[in-house]
């Protein structure tokens, strides 16, 4: 019944009188559908009956001597006749469902998947030059020809498709596998140092070794030679393989101000909103700046979504100024040491390489000129040999 009600509409009603219930019969002997009757006390009760036995309903209330008062009216055809009655927000409506059908033929959003090395933006900033941005026309946009341009424009992508759905564009990539360089065995070479240090051990797989465990070795001193002799043939060049490990040490110095510039917050803040459609932008405020500069500012952007993922063309920003003045003062000696050590560290390992590992290490500091200076001094065991290439001429001589 409520979806009959819902498509032909229905009258809620409330009779009043010394015997309610008699219209109730009265409705049954002239085959006047109702339902949801429910009584209210003993002299009135409400149901709701059909738009199209309403007439009759006031009829059978008079014949009874009861009031009848209209509660309320639902259902498709009441809603209709208000809507007529509106031409601004049928017309408003109508307008809108058009708008929304048409801004589903641009491009609101774009997500960029599958880089882990090229930037997101220098994706973003190379589709902008092929004219693919937020606001374009989707339909015009031809997969082939924004994948050659793509990949002329970024060698280091192999791969790349647009797919749209609705008004959001995702963009995947694949990006090129870089080919390990390939030795050429034939190639004479030396193994030389490729920092000073004291040998520890000497692996050759090929070559001559021309240090032992316990030498001392400069940059650039061979480790192991290309030249082999043999008391049966001539001299041979080779390209020399192997591994050579040393104890090797480190000095790093860092220094960082003893005094910085310090913010000191306000209290004061302030929130702002503002709509973007496409690149254009509407401001819900009447400054367009901020009176004072020493602020720092979060923007939050939310994009507008319809049930079923339909990407509306705007785009909510919110502003948030906190404000502060800034003053000299010293820094925070602890964790300026903290900082400092944890960076000397990060650097101390990435100069090991792989396989490297620290024996031990320790930290000094002092201040001096205004700055707080922090070393780091360690001694290490790493692979130091690295292949050299040896010409023709050296050969010869």
């Amino acid at each position: 019944m409520n979806i009959i009600a819902l498509l032909f509409g229905a009258v809620h009603v409330e009779v009043r009188g010394m015997s309610p219930e008699q219209v109730l019969n009265s409705c049954a002997v002239a085959g006047v559908k109702f339902f949801s009757a429910e009584s209210v006390d003993d002299f009135s009760l409400c149901f709701k009956v059909g738009r199209r036995d309403f007439t009759k309903i006031e009829n059978i209330a008079v014949r009874n001597h009861c009031e009848l008062r209209v509660l309320s009216k639902s259902g498709l055809p009441y809603f209709a006749a208000g809507i007529r009655q509106r031409y601004a927000l049928f017309a408003g409506l109508l307008l809108s469902l058009f708008a929304l059908l048409c801004s589903s033929l641009f491009i609101w959003e774009i997500e960029v998947t599958g880089n882990e090395t090229v930037p997101t933006s220098r994706i973003l900033s190379a589709l902008e030059e092929i004219d693919i941005g937020l606001g374009t026309y989707w339909p015009s946009i031809v997969i082939y020809r924004v994948r050659n341009e793509m990949l002329r424009k970024i060698p280091e992508l192999s791969w790349i498709t647009v797919n749209i759905s609705g008004s959001r564009a995702q963009v995947k990539v694949r990006e090129r596998t870089i080919r390990p360089e390939i030795v050429d065995i034939n190639i004479p070479a030396n193994i030389v140092a490729a920092k000073a240090g004291v040998v520890t051990s000497v692996g050759a797989f090929m070559g001559a070794p021309s240090v032992r465990a316990g030498d001392t070795v400069l940059p650039w001193d061979i480790l192991i030679s290309s030249e082999v002799t043999s008391l049966y043939s001539e001299t041979r060049y080779v390209h020399a393989l192997g591994e050579v490990e040393a104890r090797t040490w480190y000095e790093i110095t860092a220094a960082t101000p003893l005094e910085n510039i310090q913010k000191i917050r306000t209290g004061q803040q302030m929130t702002r909103m503002a709509l973007r459609l496409g690149q254009k932008r509407i401001n819900f405020y009447f400054d367009s700046g901020i009176s004072q500069v020493s602020c720092d500012k979060m923007v939050k952007e939310s994009t507008l979504k319809l049930p079923g993922g339909f990407i509306l063309p705007f785009t909510l920003l919110t502003e948030s100024f906190d404000f502060y003045y800034t003053e000299k003062g010293r820094v925070d000696l602890d964790a300026e040491l903290t900082r400092l050590e944890d960076n000397l560290y990060d650097r101390l390992l990435e100069g090991l390489g792989p396989g490297g590992s620290i024996v031990s290490s320790f930290f000094t500091h002092h201040e001096g000129g205004g700055l707080l200076y922090v070393t780091l001094r360690a001694e290490c065991r790493e692979e130091i040999g690295m292949q050299s290439a040896i010409n023709d001429l050296q050969i010869g001589g």
